[in-house]
């Protein structure tokens, strides 16, 4: 598995507090548990500019660090990211199962760090509902 994640506007606001902000939130990871971070406010703020941003130094820290992106606007658009991450061994009836065994097995085996970013959240118990099935230790 590789990062998905889009490349940085060509123009943006390096809001350095909040920045830095989130790197010590996500630096305070202990072996084994995972952390979840949600970063909220009105449209157009530069929620998901802030994320990428993190993501990209997240991706930057080591060489084996794997950031994804995943839309969340709705069900097609989910699934339509995972899909692109896991290709062909995703099948629609079962994909949240079977990302989250490939993201397990790949975590475990490889022994790297994953960010997952969840953008577009419209459904917080459908965002719930995806990470219980993804069976992550969260903080």
């Amino acid at each position: 598995i590789s990062s998905n994640i889009p490349s940085l506007p060509r123009f943006f606001d390096d809001r350095v507090e909040l920045s830095e902000s989130i790197k010590s939130k996500m630096n305070n990871k202990t072996e084994d548990r995972s952390i979840f971070l949600a970063i909220y406010g009105i449209a157009g703020i530069g929620k998901s500019t802030l994320a990428l941003q993190y993501a990209h130094h997240f991706k930057n820290i080591d060489s084996t660090n794997i950031a994804l992106w995943i839309n969340f606007e709705n069900e097609d658009k989910i699934f339509d990211s995972y899909k692109n991450i896991i290709n062909e061994e995703l099948k629609k009836e079962n994909y949240i199962d079977e990302f989250r065994k490939s993201i397990n097995i790949f975590a475990k085996v490889e022994k790297v760090n994953i960010l997952i970013i969840y953008d577009n959240v419209e459904d917080s118990d459908l965002l719930q509902k995806q990470i219980n099935n993804m069976n992550l230790r969260l903080k």
